[in-house]
C-alpha cells in the first residue's frame, strides 16, 4: 500500500563552526526525513538518544537516505565526519503521512 503524504518541505541545516558537535536539524512535524548529502563532504547522522561516540551513521557525497522520524524532523542531528570548523550546509526534505 503507498503511503499518502499529508504534507511535506525542504530546510537545510549548517554544521557547527565546532566540528566535533552535533547540530540537530531544524524542528518539523514529520514520520519521515530524506537527507540530501551533497555537500563534497562525508557527515555523520545521529538519531536522537543514541551515543555520539559510535551511535552515528556516515554519508558520503554524493547520497542520500530516508530515515523515520516518530514526531519529529530535530530527532536527527548532523556533523562533518572530519570534525574540521568548517560549517557545511546538509539539505533535507520532512515529509508527514496520513496514518
Amino acid at each position: 500500500m503507498n503511503k499518502i503524504i499529508e504534507s511535506h518541505g525542504g530546510d537545510s541545516v549548517a554544521t557547527l563552526v565546532a566540528g566535533t558537535s552535533f547540530v540537530p536539524l531544524p524542528s518539523h512535524l514529520c514520520n519521515e526525513v530524506a537527507i540530501f548529502q551533497e555537500t563534497g563532504v562525508s557527515i555523520d547522522v545521529l538519531p536522537y538518544g543514541s551515543d555520539p561516540v559510535g551511535g552515528f551513521v556516515t554519508m558520503s557525497s554524493p547520497s542520500g537516505a530516508a530515515l523515520p522520524c516518530a514526531a519529529n524532523s530535530s530527532e536527527y542531528s548532523v556533523r562533518r565526519t572530519d570534525q574540521t570548523g568548517t560549517p557545511t550546509t546538509v539539505r533535507f526534505l520532512h515529509r508527514q503521512y496520513l496514518r
